[in-house]
């Protein structure tokens, strides 16, 4: 269901715009390091899933260790980015003066609030991931067999797989809120 395009009289183009850009690009960055992480995962999996490892399949497994600590690195600089941006471009969105002087007219309206069936569902694959990244990391321990470790990986897989979902999704929130933002002006304009 579409939101209510609500009247607009906040300034014109709304100050976020120029923000939003930059979250999705880093968003989208993200969606591809944690597909990258899940492709190694099940990549590792796969070689571990064989009953005897050959000199290349260990030397393999090793690269693959390399990448997924690289992408692990990676992942959380690009975090960081989101992070200062995300905030800047929230602030730009619903500045607490505009909400004061000129109420939910005068600023875009809440992400969770006009999109909540995407909004709920980028939680919750977020929240999910989370709770399967831990469920990994509770069953990592020395000593651990090749089963073991093959259903370790498969849970990390899980776990960056879900983490796509919730950044694909915000993509779409943002995107969609973007599309709400600009209807919303065009309609002011024209009244």
């Amino acid at each position: 269901m579409a939101p209510t395009i609500a009247p607009y009289t906040g300034p014109r183009p709304a100050p976020s715009h120029r923000w939003a850009p930059w979250v999705l690009a880093t968003a989208a960055a993200l969606v591809v390091l944690q597909l990258v992480a899940t492709a190694v995962n099940l990549w590792e999996r796969s070689i571990l899933g064989h009953p005897v490892s050959t000199p290349s399949q260990l030397e393999r497994t090793h690269q693959l260790l390399s990448t997924l600590k690289v992408t692990g690195r990676v992942t959380l600089g690009f975090v960081a980015l989101f992070f200062v941006l995300d905030v800047t471009w929230s602030v730009k969105r619903r500045t607490r003066t505009r909400v004061q002087t000129h109420g939910e007219r005068g600023v875009e309206p809440r992400l969770r609030t006009a999109f909540p069936a995407i909004y709920f569902g980028m939680m919750s694959a977020g929240i999910a991931g989370v709770v399967v990244s831990r469920i990994a990391n509770g069953q990592l321990h020395l000593g651990m067999t090749r089963h073991e470790f093959v259903g370790y990986r498969t849970l990390y897989a899980t776990s960056h797989t879900l983490s796509a979902v919730f950044w694909v999704s915000f993509v779409v929130l943002v995107l969609n809120a973007q599309a709400l933002q600009r209807a919303r002006e065009a309609q002011s304009l024209a009244s």
